[in-house]
């Protein structure tokens, strides 16, 4: 019986490990997600929401992180009290990360509509009015050599007319520099993005031809292919602890009843 108690103890302690080094990658990805901008365009349009979005992964990784270090003491020290309330909270956090894969699975459509939805309003609304939304998705452009929200021509929808401009001047358009191809000259990249008219044809030689909804699409259906799975493992990789958990706590008790 000895043996194996200490070899799940040992267990308890590895399952702990993992959490720990999940809630580092959840802190650091919260930190990345908070300096880096290339999420805010495909996330949230609105800065306020994004924040919120962020401040909870890392509130979350954090609590994690608590919750390792509470379940690595109570191992060691054989504390019933610590690893009951590890148990509590681990049981809480499971059951919130089930009904966050269910309903990620089930709302993925929702997730695709919504970032259709806020890149066309990037384009159309916001790119002119917001410099981190405009640098940010300046940097999707460039990186994933794309244009405009389902084709270039989407940026004469763009809201950028100034108040008291003439007729002329409302049936003109540009679009971002950053649009333009890497062997473009600035002289060239000038002449083919800026004062267009609206129907007028684009220079595809010189400006990326395919929209950026579709590529960020790609890459968000690949990472959350990937996330889902790593999140089931986790769900079954806690799920063990909860039992390795209850089953410690009893025989600590027990081993601590025998000792009276």
């Amino acid at each position: 019986m000895g043996g194996c108690y200490d070899c799940m103890k040992y267990l308890m302690v590895f399952i702990n490990l993992i959490v720990f080094v999940i809630s580092l990658t959840m802190i650091g990805l919260a930190i990345w997600m908070l300096v880096d901008d290339t999420f805010y365009v495909s996330m949230a349009v609105d800065a306020t929401n994004y924040n919120v979005d962020v401040y909870m992964l890392l509130a979350g990784g954090i609590l994690l992180l608590v919750v390792s270090f509470l379940g690595c003491c109570g191992v060691v020290r054989e504390s019933q009290c610590m690893l009951i309330s590890f148990f509590c909270v681990l049981l809480v956090i499971l059951v919130a990360q089930i009904a966050t894969v269910v309903w990620v699975y089930c709302n993925s459509d929702k997730l695709e509509t919504m970032i259709r939805y806020n890149i066309k309003s990037t384009v159309e609304k916001e790119y002119y009015k917001d410099e981190r939304l405009q640098k940010t998705f300046d940097a999707i452009q460039q990186g994933l050599k794309c244009c405009g929200a389902d084709y270039p021509a989407d940026w004469n929808k763009s809201k950028n007319i100034l108040v008291g401009a003439t007729i002329e001047e409302k049936n003109m358009f540009n679009i971002p520099k950053s649009c333009c191809t890497l062997a473009a000259t600035p002289s060239v990249c000038e002449k083919s993005t800026q004062n267009l008219y609206i129907g007028q044809g684009i220079d595809f030689s010189t400006v990326f031809e395919n929209g950026c909804t579709n590529k960020v699409l790609d890459i968000v259906h690949e990472k959350v292919a990937i996330v889902f799975w790593v999140a089931i493992a986790i769900i079954i990789l806690e799920f063990i602890g909860l039992i390795f958990t209850i089953i410690l706590a009893v025989a600590v008790g027990k081993s601590r009843h025998y000792k009276r």
